[in-house]
């Protein structure tokens, strides 16, 4: 499939196929240049389009691996769940459900929430405007 033809698929979707790949060059495509995720005045914060990917191609490199196992569309945003692995050397849990909310603005992704729980997660969904 060329990249024409991914262009012309529903956003969700795209999103699904980056975030189930490890794609980060077509996740990359769906990221506003400016799109933060976390506290941005945290040193860890990502600020920007770079960030974001840095820190997805960082877990990638240390052996974490994830699949979309739901993903909830509302009217401003998407709601991907995930089931992460961790390495076992790692200090989390080696499996967990993960909650990212992704917010949505023009057809680009402008900021990424991550929640503990599906509650909050759908609840945020629901108030993005």
């Amino acid at each position: 499939m060329t990249s024409g033809e991914d262009a012309r698929l529903p956003f969700a979707q795209r999103l699904r196929e980056a975030l189930s790949d490890a794609n980060l060059d077509a996740l990359g495509e769906l990221m506003d240049d400016h799109v933060t995720w976390g506290d941005v005045n945290d040193p860890r914060g990502c600020r920007n389009r770079r960030d974001v990917l840095a820190t997805f191609a960082r877990r990638r490199d240390q052996g974490v691996s994830g699949a979309v196992t739901e993903l909830i569309t509302g009217p401003q945003g998407i709601l991907a769940v995930l089931s992460v692995r961790w390495p076992a050397a790692h200090s989390r849990a080696a499996k967990q459900t993960a909650y990212q909310v992704y917010v949505v603005r023009n057809e680009l992704i402008v900021e990424v929430r991550g929640f503990d729980d599906r509650e909050s997660a759908l609840s945020a969904l629901a108030m993005i405007s």
